[in-house]
């Protein structure tokens, strides 16, 4: 049988040849070498011939002619060849190695081997360019599987309210850092100190992440180190542990159910541990005041002293308030203890300090990366090195005569080699990438944006009678306990999620939370990034809302065991409500629901329009790493200051007599140019039915309340693409104007940049619309531009010119339109309270004249001339344009009326009424009026009004409180009263009886006018009107409108109202309440 033709130039043959002597053996080389029993050990009358090796993955050909190269007998071979003894089951063999190049004896011959190897193998080239075109495949190609579950979380992030406190958004350098070649590369091992050669540019990344960390804390190099190496936080926390500690020493950390970390040690109430941290070292956990929520220091200490950990830890994952760091070094130091914070959750803050700084205090501080941070999934380690601070006790790190710390070296090895291999150097890249923009205005600006949201949500869900834990945050988190609700985190969470909202179940201090965890953790720092402000949260609080109401009607109906719980979310009508309305894009939150920024300024195509990123307010593109913050200029929606008056935006007049060129209002008036058209066509999808449009409505959610913030506002999106504007709702005034940088001489800074027209799109003053708003004041004609000047009974004022351009709305029967709208480009506005912020971007007006954005609707066949509101008492509501949504039955209705030239919603004259008892025989004259905070009566109404809620009142315990600023009129009791539910037994129901036709009742009970200001006083929200300069005017605000659906019929000419649940936006089409 033939083996001499084969691939492989390992032989095996049998030569019989001396023995030469044992000597030291080189090591063998990479050729081809062959085998051959030593032929002092075998019958030298046998001498076979060679037999080569052949591998069992080698097949021989069928045919072959013979023994080719049997060159055995040639010494010159044999002598250049290098020998070696081995044995293979037990006999004597010898290696031999050969030249390169050269065959054995037993082999085939090269050429011969060379041309079968042509027969059997691919070109060199095609198979190079076969494993290059594997490599270089995108992964939609690569993995279509991967790539399709990957696109479709890219669209829950995108498509939902993002609440995870734990959670944020990086920006487009830290995903091209994480995508990068740097992943290809192994540096196990430090900078300068590595396994493996090339490091010398990964050396040079580790060492600036380094440098930016320390400089991001503001942190002296010469007294603190950095490791950034861990995979985690938790990774981090355990090196710490393994570094300083040994086996079933001691720790101390908050208990998990109080707001700390698994990663600080935990047992089950069962006595299961939980972490390696308990598993490998004991631990033991201090606690919350269950009473308070707050960490109890002096149970802590009580705690550390018995216990005698050798770590004390504080920080934690659920805590929403300040650590007293100082007092926890001196427990530390009392027990004598290393002092290490976890500030995982705060890290953000604590670098742009708007949080107390535990490396004024620690000795060891770690952190993940992700969070408040804004950078990779990771973990980090700073700890003290250089002279030891003196105090009190002993610590860990003072083991050289010295005196100085060495937490370094026994932190660095144990991240490596104790509990790691090598590092993540993509990561690394992605961290020093975030750390700069740590280190930046815009990143301090974004931080103080996530504390003023997380207050504003924890206002709104305070004033919603929701429970948070501590009562409010001093972070980015708040903690809300759901028990109130009957409800389990777990059941709402599963509400929340189906709903496109994500947050998280936590356990609250004494509930059962290995089982079934009673509150749910809400942070700010993702929806921030996405440029949401104050007003945003007010929505995301209604949202969440009604999702623990829907929960809890889900619960009543099917039980808390979750598989009956999840049948029943999964038919709830309700639920599908709520995803739509989180999903509508008509509500403030869609703009900011966008597509993430993707690698190398790519997005998917389904996936929208790139985002535009800007710091300075404007609208550019960029694409570098340095591009990593929204829109931080915009200003927060806060109070007016005004909250004491309100607002009153009644308009006075509406004046466009001709600005004078020498006035400084010429210089902002907009560019000459010739005649402007008229009005683009209407954009839209509307139905037609016999060549003409079938109106339908259009439902806006109403944002604010009457206290605190004083005003009640909806969000238009207006411009060509739109944008979102925040507008108060104003029935008092026809006219909606927008804040314009025209250039703006006097605007104040807004929730929202400034408008900014085009000049073609200009009203010109021969324009019906303009004709109009000069209410038959003489006007030049041929003017290119309409100028006008409204002005307010609360002593504001805006000046502008007249322009055009589309708003989107989305309507009742599921079409949209872009209908183009006339309005005012205000490029100089004057408050009613100096140097104030403005809330809104300007004014919605709604009035009966045609001016009105309502008439213009209704001229253009979109809606019909309705308008209609619902403000709800807990804040809140809704407004719409049209008639689907009016009640056919259960209304009031009055005729309406013309107070002189003025386009007000007056219902007539009224006569007043103190529970049964009449306010005098003289009819007052009412405007109906949702620019107004307050109510407002004339001076002899009022006066009589007010004789009589005193003289009630002093047969009860209430006492007149003056020093309360928040309103004129106020009453105190024996303690701070919460709601008005506490006083109301103590006033009766004003109503108005409308004389005018038919009689109407308007009847207004305690909620109506009064409030609870936030000393616990209980304040008059009708004020004196003749003080405010209405002269004969009588008005009924917001305070008096509260919980009242109201609609204003221009076609019809008649108003009516019906007491109604404004706290729930109604169904599509709805006809019914």
């Amino acid at each position: 049988m033939d083996h001499t033709h084969h691939q492989s130039n390992l032989s095996l043959g049998f030569h019989a040849v001396p023995l030469p002597p044992l000597t030291s053996r080189a090591p063998i080389a990479d050729d081809s070498i062959s085998l051959q029993i030593d032929p002092g050990l075998r019958d030298p009358s046998h001498n076979p011939r060679p037999i080569p090796l052949q591998f069992f993955d080698q097949q021989p050909d069928s045919a072959r002619d013979g023994s080719v190269g049997a060159n055995d007998g040639e010494e010159s071979e044999e002598e250049d060849q290098k020998e070696e003894e081995v044995r293979i089951l037990g006999y004597s063999m010898c290696i031999k190695r050969q030249r390169r190049g050269e065959s054995s004896s037993s082999c085939s011959s090269s050429s011969m081997l060379l041309s079968k190897r042509a027969r059997v193998e691919p070109d060199l080239e095609t198979r190079r360019d076969a494993v290059r075109s594997w490599g270089n495949q995108p992964l939609s190609a690569a993995d279509p599987d991967v790539f399709e579950i990957m696109e479709k979380e890219k669209q829950r992030q995108v498509l939902g309210i993002e609440l995870i406190a734990s959670e944020n958004f990086v920006c487009r350098g830290v995903l091209d850092a994480l995508g990068s070649h740097l992943t290809n590369k192994y540096s196990e091992g430090y900078p300068g100190a590595r396994y493996y050669g090339g490091n010398q540019y990964i050396d040079q990344i580790e060492r600036l992440c380094h440098d930016r960390a320390l400089a991001a804390f503001g942190l002296d190099p010469e007294c603190w180190g950095v490791n950034v190496q861990p995979y985690s936080c938790t990774s981090a926390n355990f090196a710490v542990y393994t570094g300083l500690l040994l086996p079933k020493d001691r720790i101390m950390g908050l208990d998990s159910p109080s707001g700390g970390h698994v990663s600080h040690g935990y047992y089950t109430p069962s006595g299961k541990k939980i972490s390696a941290a308990s598993i490998f070292f004991e631990s033991l956990s201090y606690k919350v005041n269950p009473l308070t929520g707050y960490i109890d220091y002096d149970k802590l200490e009580e705690k550390a002293m018995d216990y005698r950990p050798k770590i004390l830890i504080c920080g934690g994952s659920t805590y929403p308030r300040e650590w007293d760091y100082a007092r926890v070094r001196q427990i530390a130091d009392k027990c004598g203890a290393v002092l290490m914070c976890d500030m995982a959750h705060i890290s953000g803050l604590v670098a742009a300090k708007e949080s107390l700084n535990p490396f004024d205090y620690c000795d060891i501080v770690t952190s993940t990366t992700h969070k408040s941070l804004r950078g990779p999934r990771g973990g980090i380690i700073f700890f003290r090195k250089g002279k030891k601070q003196k105090r009190q006790g002993f610590c860990l790190g003072q083991t050289d005569e010295n005196d100085r710390y060495d937490f370094e070296e026994r932190i660095n090895f144990s991240v490596f080699p104790s509990l790691q291999g090598g590092p993540h150097d993509n990561h690394i890249a992605a961290l020093a990438i975030a750390l700069k923009q740590v280190a930046t205005p815009e990143y301090k600006a974004y931080i103080q944006q996530v504390k003023r949201n997380a207050q504003a949500l924890a206002s709104a869900l305070l004033r919603r009678n929701c429970r948070l834990v501590t009562g409010g945050t001093d972070n980015h988190l708040l903690l809300w306990d759901l028990r109130t609700f009957g409800l389990t985190g777990k059941n709402f969470e599963k509400v929340c999620e189906a709903c496109h909202i994500s947050l998280n179940k936590t356990p609250i201090f004494g509930d059962n939370g290995a089982i079934s965890p009673g509150g749910v953790r809400i942070g700010t720092p993702a929806m921030t990034t996405r440029g949401c402000l104050e007003g945003d949260f007010e929505m995301i609080a209604e949202f969440l809302l009604r999702a623990a109401q829907i929960a809890s009607t889900i619960q009543k109906e099917h039980g808390k065991i979750q598989k009956e719980f999840l049948k029943g979310l999964e038919s709830s009508r309700d639920v599908a409500e709520l995803r739509n309305h989180v999903a509508c894009p008509s509500h403030p939150l869609s703009v900011f629901l966008r597509p993430l920024p993707s690698r190398r300024g790519r997005t998917s195509p389904a996936a929208g329009p790139r985002i535009q990123i800007a710091v300075d307010g404007s609208a550019e593109d960029k694409s570098s790493a340095s591009a990593c913050f929204f829109d931080l200029n915009r200003r927060r929606m806060g109070t007016w200051e005004a909250v004491r008056r309100g607002r009153l935006l009644i308009a006075l007049l509406v004046a466009a007599a001709a600005i004078p060129p020498a006035s400084s209002a010429a210089a902002t008036t907009l560019p000459k140019k010739a005649k402007a058209s008229s009005p683009p066509q209407l954009l839209s999808e509307l139905p037609v039915h016999a060549g003409r449009l079938v109106p339908s409505s259009v439902v806006f959610p109403i944002y604010g309340d009457v206290y605190p913030h004083g005003l009640y506002y909806v969000v238009m999106n207006i411009g060509d693409p739109s944008k979102p504007y925040f507008l108060d709702v104003d029935t008092g005034s026809d006219l909606t104007w927008l804040q314009c940088d025209a250039p703006c001489v006097s605007c104040s800074k807004g929730p929202h940049p400034w408008y900014r027209p085009k000049k073609s799109k200009l009203v010109p003053s021969g324009d019906p619309l303009c004709a109009a708003l000069y209410s038959g004041i003489a006007q030049d004609e041929n003017s290119d531009q309409c100028d006008y000047e409204i002005q307010y009974e609360d002593r504001g004022s805006s000046l502008g010119v007249l322009i055009y351009d589309a708003f989107s709305l989305r309507l009742t029967n599921s079409s949209r339109a872009g209908p183009i709208l006339a309005f005012g480009c205000g490029y100089d506005q004057q408050s009613a309270v100096q140097d104030a912020s403005a809330p809104t971007d300007g004014v919605l007006g709604l009035g009966t004249g045609k001016v009105s954005v309502l008439s213009q609707l209704s001229n253009q066949g979109v809606t019909k001339n309705v308008v209609g509101h619902c403000l709800s008492g807990k804040g809140g509501g809704y407004l719409f344009f049209g008639d689907d949504l009016v009640p056919r039955s259960r209304m009031t209705w009055a005729p309406m009326s013309r107070i002189g030239s003025r386009n007000y919603y007056s219902p007539g004259p009224a006569k007043l009424y103190w529970g049964t008892q009449s306010l005098g025989a003289k009819q007052i004259e009412v405007v109906l009026d949702t620019g107004s905070t307050f109510s407002y009566f004339e001076a002899h109404p009022y006066q009589a009004f007010l004789s009589a809620v005193k003289s009630d009142l002093s047969k009860t315990p209430l006492m007149e409180e003056f020093d309360d600023s928040a309103l004129p009129v106020c009453w105190k009791g024996q303690k701070p009263f919460k709601s008005v539910s506490d006083v109301k037994k103590y006033f009766k129901t004003l109503a108005l009886d409308f004389v005018k036709g038919k009689r109407a009742l308007l009847e207004l009970s305690p909620e109506n006018y009064l409030i609870i200001t936030k000393h616990g006083n209980a304040c008059l929200g009708i004020l004196n009107g003749g003080e405010a300069g209405l002269r004969n005017l009588n008005v009924i605000g917001d305070i008096s409108l509260q919980d009242h659906m109201v609609v204003y019929d221009n076609e019809k000419q008649h108003i009516g109202w019906v007491r109604a649940a404004c706290n729930r936006l109604p169904k599509s089409g709805t006809s019914s309440l």
